[in-house]
């Protein structure tokens, strides 16, 4: 039999030599963890794997937001199921590494439960139309547009050495009227030998 020959990405194959551990590394990630008090959950707005997702808003200006958290608090957060520190530090790693890269969530803040130490993600608020109900409509340059906006979203993840491995059409939101798509980073289990994936991008 042939000898076998290591796949090696085309392009960005090496984002993350050249961006170096401290990118990739969330182990020793020291979170800045804000003020819980600022927010309030308002209706709970989707569920994942890990956490409950939940539409919220900052008391102290007012902006709608999302509350990404784990289950089993009633009092605020959303409901992450129970999951190690390491992913929850992963997921906020790569919120960080990706801000401001095109139709990505943005992460707004980090805070936590002072009694039960349960984290929750306050990310940007985006008013999201149900696929089941927006995608029968789709014409086939809606299909192109989307797919061009998912494809940016991706190279940017890519090229920062970052790989998204559960796009699906359920962790994609879409905005009324023209407006981008935007990728919410979902983490799935990470790849050997690689720095943390994003999921739900």
């Amino acid at each position: 039999m042939g000898k076998t020959v290591p796949s090696v990405s085309r392009v960005y194959a090496d984002a993350n030599s050249k961006l170096g551990p401290s990118w990739y590394e969330y182990d020793n990630l020291q979170v800045q963890w804000g003020t819980q008090d600022h927010y309030e959950i308002v209706r709970k707005v989707g569920r994942g794997k890990y956490s409950e997702v939940f539409e919220g808003v900052n008391i102290v200006t007012e902006d709608k937001c999302i509350v990404k958290a784990r289950p089993h608090m009633v009092v605020f957060t959303s409901v992450l199921k129970p999951v190690k520190k390491k992913k929850i530090k992963r997921e906020i790693k790569i919120l960080q590494n990706l801000a401001g890269g095109p139709n990505i969530i943005a992460l707004l803040d980090v805070v936590r439960d002072p009694a039960s130490k349960i984290p929750s993600l306050i990310t940007e608020y985006v008013h999201n139309v149900e696929f089941k109900v927006l995608y029968p409509r789709f014409t086939d340059l809606d299909v192109r547009y989307y797919m061009l906006e998912l494809l940016k979203a991706l190279d940017y993840c890519h090229s920062k050495g970052i790989m998204h491995r559960d796009v699906k059409v359920s962790s994609l939101l879409r905005r009324r009227g023209n407006d981008p798509s935007r990728v919410s980073p979902n983490l799935p289990p990470p790849l050997p030998a690689l720095p943390p994936t994003v999921g739900p991008l």
